[in-house]
């Protein structure tokens, strides 16, 4: 049996994980447990370095926990969200996407990134007069739109792709550059 652990109880983060390991583990049942673990930075991400900051954080408070309880584990997942500006033309547009930090039981660290999507510039304006310490682009989004709050990606793409989706693409991007290691355990 795979031992997953994830740093976060977030329905969307841990149904990502669940789906991967049925698909790339087909053979074999996994455990995949959530765990609390915090960021360390500001509630809404901006730039890649602070949002895989957040994400490398929250995999180090996870194996604080682990390291406290249990001994062993087959793969440790983190993810983070953030913004990113991107300057088209002459305008700045802001896309979210999410950072995923994965770990084997030896220690092999592995970091991929989701698709990004759009988000109004008028929202992140909103989240950051608010402040990114509290306040995300998201729940701007869901404040303007009564979408989810946590998945503004299936509002904003139709119901197309949803966030899960999105973090189950990055979380499979991370594993296919493991060794085959994890793979053949």
């Amino acid at each position: 049996m795979k031992e997953v652990f994830v740093a976060s109880t977030s329905k969307h983060k841990l149904g990502a994980v669940e789906g991967v390991a049925r698909e790339v583990f087909p053979e074999e049942e996994s455990k995949v447990e959530g765990r609390k673990a915090s960021s360390g930075i500001n509630e809404q991400p901006v730039g890649h370095e602070e949002t895989i900051q957040g994400a490398l954080h929250r995999l180090e408070e996870l194996k604080g926990a682990l390291d406290a309880t249990r001994s062993r584990y087959d793969l440790l997942v983190a993810f983070e969200s953030g913004i990113f500006p991107v300057t088209v033309g002459k305008v700045e547009r802001w896309f979210d996407l999410a950072w995923v930090v994965i770990e084997d039981g030896n220690g092999t660290q592995k970091l991929a990134h989701s698709t990004g999507i759009e988000f109004d510039a008028a929202d992140v304006e909103k989240a950051k007069a608010k402040g990114f310490k509290t306040t995300t682009a998201g729940s701007m989004i869901s404040e303007r739109t009564g979408a989810d709050s946590t998945d503004p990606h299936s509002y904003l793409t139709h119901e197309v792709v949803s966030r899960s989706e999105m973090l189950r693409q990055a979380l499979k991007t991370a594993l296919g550059q493991l060794s085959r290691s994890i793979l053949e355990q």
